[in-house]
């Protein structure tokens, strides 16, 4: 048996790496065909093999055993103001070829990758492992990652137009509402998790990500109103193109928060059949969003409204 060898991917790596992430994209459409289309080579771009590893923040780890590539491993190092750490690296597209499984492989891409997010400034690791995936799920826990949010998925297709007068969506004039509501959304979910979350910090969004958000097609932020209390309730709603994706395009729905005061008037389901509303009529298939753990009134809602769960999060904090 060979030695494995741990390195940053290079250009003459391309056509072993296509074939790896080929057989990425196929588990995935093995687990979630409505979700992942079945992969068609080539698979990713050169350039894309380029970027990943010369932009600050990214990398693509290759595992060698001899002179063969036989595993990838994509990293990613970003700011996270929202969580206490303040950045957070993110793994994704773990794989080895099937052939070379059980050899430590894929242990040793995790544990150079654990390197380079250190070396990155980091040191909590998030990672996304599809829900079904149970001998996947056991192998990122014997390095120490636990569980402790969900990603789940609705489809649109059945989705019809809302017509709730009390959502609607932003304009330039309700800047400061929307800021106070996102601040309450962070407040929230440090309250919820404050091992995970940071202590909320004014402003909810600054005025040029407010400004951007309204100018981009693809994106919107949705209020709820009532006529006693005003602005009660937000969402922040995207729109995104994807190559892997059946269909081509994905909805996401993010920072959905309905003030105390207006609970139980069925303000954050009017905020999200809005949602589906919207990105249905851009062509989206299909909406996801993610949830922590500790907040189980979130999943017994989104199950109310008949999201599947499809990937658990894990995460580690490196020492």
């Amino acid at each position: 048996m060979n030695s494995v060898s741990v390195r940053v991917a290079r250009a003459s790596d391309y056509d072993a790496v296509d074939a790896l992430f080929e057989g990425a994209d196929r588990r995935n459409h093995d687990f979630l065909p409505h979700i992942y289309k079945m992969p068609v080579r080539p698979i990713r771009t050169f350039d894309y093999l380029v970027k990943s590893t010369e932009t600050p923040g990214s990398t693509l780890l290759v595992a060698e055993e001899g002179d063969a590539v036989v595993g990838i491993l994509r990293l990613a190092v970003q700011p996270a103001p929202i969580v206490l750490e303040g950045k957070i690296g993110a793994m994704a597209y773990l794989f080895v070829e099937e052939s070379r499984r059980g050899r430590g492989i894929g242990g040793a891409l995790v544990e150079h990758g654990h390197e380079w997010v250190r070396s990155e400034g980091a040191r909590r690791v998030d990672v996304n492992v599809l829900y079904e995936d149970a001998k996947s799920c056991s192998f990122f826990e014997r390095y120490g990652y636990q569980r402790i949010g969900q990603r789940r998925n609705l489809m649109l297709s059945n989705v019809e137009a809302t017509d709730d007068p009390r959502v609607r969506e932003a304009t330039a004039d309700d800047y400061s509402a929307v800021s106070e509501l996102l601040f309450e959304s962070m407040r929230f979910h440090h309250d919820v998790s404050p091992d995970e979350y940071a202590p909320a910090m004014q402003p909810g969004i600054t005025r040029d990500a407010f400004e951007s958000s309204l100018a981009n097609e693809g994106e919107t932020i949705l209020l709820a109103e009532t006529n006693d209390l005003g602005a009660v309730g937000v969402v922040r709603v995207f729109e995104r193109p994807s190559l892997s994706f059946v269909g081509g395009r994905y909805g996401m729905v993010v920072a959905l928060h309905v003030v105390d005061s207006a609970r139980h008037r069925h303000l954050g389901q009017a905020l999200m059949e809005y949602s589906h509303w919207w990105l249905k009529e851009r062509g989206a298939p299909r909406v996801e969003l993610a949830f922590t753990l500790k907040n189980p009134q979130a999943a017994a809602f989104y199950d109310h409204l008949g999201y599947e769960t499809t990937f658990w999060k894990f995460s580690v904090q490196l020492p």
